[in-house]
């Protein structure tokens, strides 16, 4: 199931780097679907944070505040290298936070680019998701699609309970 999600989240990143993107396109969602063994998880909160955009001369992707290329996306080493952005540059980059209800989060009216996904505040007795990279849109059969659907790239683990204190 892991090895699935993550090939499909690579496909997006891949299809994504077709050219005939507009950078500044305004009105994209990220549908985040939250699962645990196949079923919705319920409560906590996703955060997505628009980490690059797509290089219209030379279609690469940048991050936003230095222009350097973002390299290797579609990979744990590119997550890694985001989330490091992002810790590095969280004063100028904007943050978006949702809920997550009837295993689903919704982040609408964004633009075009590259999107860092985290959890903070995972469901009661979950642990949080693992980050993982978004792009919109991402292009599939020539068509752009702007409004993106995907799986959370790794299933939701339960904390271990707490033992109780039997008495005597």
């Amino acid at each position: 199931m892991k090895r699935i999600i993550c090939l499909l989240l690579s496909a997006i990143v891949i299809f994504s780097l077709i050219p005939g993107v507009s950078a500044a396109e305004n009105g994209c969602s990220i549908e985040v679907l939250v699962k645990y063994n196949g079923s919705n998880i319920n409560g906590g909160k996703l955060k997505a944070v628009r980490v690059g955009y797509v290089d219209e001369t030379d279609r690469v992707f940048r991050r936003l505040t230095d222009h350097k290329e973002i390299e290797n996306i579609g990979t744990q080493k590119a997550v890694s290298a985001m989330v490091e952005y992002y810790n590095d540059n969280k004063k100028d980059l904007k943050v978006i936070t949702v809920d997550v209800s009837k295993g689903k989060a919704l982040f609408d009216e964004l633009y075009t680019g590259l999107y860092l996904i985290f959890q903070h505040d995972a469901a009661a007795g979950y642990n949080n998701l693992a980050p993982f990279l978004v792009t919109v849109p991402y292009t599939v059969d020539g068509e752009e699609i702007y409004d993106v659907t995907v799986e959370s790239k790794s299933e939701l683990k339960r904390e271990p309970k707490k033992p109780s204190s039997g008495g005597g």
